[in-house]
């Protein structure tokens, strides 16, 4: 389980290992975790990792949408099929922002485009 903290780069980045429970859904899965953690035990699967296994990478982001106040992107996962595609709110994608920031860029210059062939 990966940490999300300010902390110094020498502390730990991940937590764990844990044994998980139950798949809740497509993309979390319920761990068992120890009482003295006091935190929720549902995980978003891009926050969970095999032990020695890297996180699922970004390969492209293909749209966006607005929902509630909360920014949701359609992420291509690198070395998975379209099916695999998947909405991902963008608190999660804390590792993506350089992937945000290129198609947020590229979607505001196609917006200019557009405006001046009127």
């Amino acid at each position: 389980m990966e940490l999300r903290t300010n902390s110094n780069k020498l502390d730990p980045k991940q937590l764990g290992p844990f044994k998980i429970i139950k798949k809740v859904s497509s993309h979390a899965y319920r761990l068992e975790l120890p009482d003295t953690l006091k935190i929720h035990d549902v995980f978003y699967v891009g926050l969970l990792s095999k032990k020695g296994e890297e996180e699922y990478k970004v390969e492209q982001i293909i749209d966006s949408k607005k929902q509630q106040g909360r920014w949701f992107y359609l992420i291509k996962w690198k070395g998975y099929g379209p099916e695999d595609n998947s909405w991902e709110p963008k608190e999660l994608l804390e590792h993506s922002q350089e992937e945000i920031k290129r198609f947020n860029q590229a979607r505001l210059r196609k917006a200019c485009d557009a405006a001046k062939s009127l």
